[in-house]
């Protein structure tokens, strides 16, 4: 049985969707430890899964089952009844090594599942842990799970589009503070702490992947801010992310510091344009690669040389879920999918980069906006 009326978190969760996934799935059961499905299957949410992932957390929900959670002992121990979860069987292992394939073993000979089908997470389990529970259950056929546990969390519930949405709009919000702020000699360490202090000021608990960088190194990939002023003239790139209970914003600016050129201008203009683009043809059914097409076909329309790469991708407890917008994914849009869409202009060192990312939610009749894009419509002028 599952207790979810204590557990704060099952707002976020399709139980329904879950079981009727896993049992009619092609697994006996499934094995779910990364940080973003933990959350999801077993309702517990801590810094914890990314920091420290040697204190591994597993849910295993068996097909026409309920699930076990299993968590280092003393985690195991306090959690019933706290509101931590709402799996009901939990099970305690020792240490950080392979103490926790004991107890895996354990929950699936309970389960008789010593020769079933299990379906785990290649991308994230780890190799010694892998060869043990598989010379511990030999009989047993472990397969490749990933995509199948991704799927399950694609369509996103009310709660979750709305801490999303909340996610990203205080980014966005930070973003702007700090832009108005800025002033010629700032260096672009200040710029960041400013961003950061009003993401934390004002909901986000954790920031992820501050990057920052100007001027030429506005073309390095994933440049982080130094102690060096933002230039005259120069453009300032911003991407910038934080978490609430889990759930991630991605957010990307491109401003000048002082007046810009007519090129910044044209470009910065024309990835909007881009970006709008491709927000409209976003429609459920429509698969990602036939609109990653309507992006790139955008791109050479305007005259813009495509030099970029992703154009966008499905956004939740993971920052990058699918479908990703390449031109040879074929998952389709499909209503209640949350995605970052992200259009970029990358001259490389040591020339300016540009970078814009806002987010969008898929409705019955196509998509639409949940982040401000109409603030960017024109390059900023910092500092004027």
């Amino acid at each position: 049985m599952l207790d979810l009326s204590l557990c704060a978190r099952a707002q976020y969760v399709n139980i329904d969707r879950i079981r009727l996934s896993i049992d009619n799935g092609p697994y006996d059961a499934v094995i779910a430890l990364a940080p973003e499905n933990v959350p999801y299957f077993g309702g517990f949410y801590n810094m914890d899964l990314r920091l420290l992932p040697e204190r591994m957390h597993i849910v295993v929900w068996p097909k026409g089952g309920d699930p076990t959670f299993i968590a280092v002992q003393r985690r195991a121990e306090n959690m019933p009844g706290s509101g931590g979860t709402f799996v009901k069987d939990m099970r305690g292992y020792k240490g950080e090594g392979l103490d926790s394939m004991r107890v895996l073993e354990e929950v699936l000979r309970d389960r008789g599942l010593t020769e079933g089908r299990l379906g785990f997470e290649g991308r994230w389990f780890p190799g010694a842990h892998l060869v043990d529970i598989k010379r511990r259950l030999p009989k047993a056929d472990f397969v490749d799970a990933y995509a199948f546990l991704e799927s399950i969390r694609v369509i996103k519930s009310e709660a979750e589009i709305a801490v999303l949405t909340r996610a990203a709009n205080i980014t966005c919000d930070a973003i702007d503070s700090a832009f108005k702020a800025a002033r010629p000699g700032n260096s672009e360490r200040e710029i960041s702490a400013r961003i950061q202090y009003e993401m934390l000021r004002n909901g986000i608990e954790m920031v992820t992947a501050p990057l920052l960088a100007s001027g030429d190194r506005s073309g390095y990939w994933h440049g982080m801010a130094l102690d060096r002023p933002v230039e005259l003239g120069k453009v300032l790139k911003v991407d910038i992310g934080g978490t609430i209970d889990g759930y991630y914003s991605d957010i990307a600016r491109t401003a000048v510091m002082g007046k810009a050129t007519p090129w910044q201008r044209d470009v910065h203009a024309k990835l909007t344009e881009v970006k709008h683009r491709i927000v409209d043809a976003i429609k459920p059914g429509v698969t990602a690669g036939e609109v990653a097409k309507i992006g790139e076909q955008t791109y050479d329309r305007l005259g813009l040389e495509f030099k970029w790469f992703i154009l966008g991708h499905n956004i939740g407890l993971g920052l990058h879920e699918e479908p990703s917008l390449y031109p040879w994914v074929t998952e389709s849009f499909k209503p209640g999918m949350t995605l970052m869409i992200e259009v970029g202009y990358n001259d490389d060192y040591p020339k300016e980069s540009f970078h814009v990312e806002d987010l969008i939610l898929v409705e019955p009749g196509g998509a639409r906006y949940l982040t401000d894009a109409t603030r960017h419509e024109r390059i900023w002028e910092l500092g004027v």
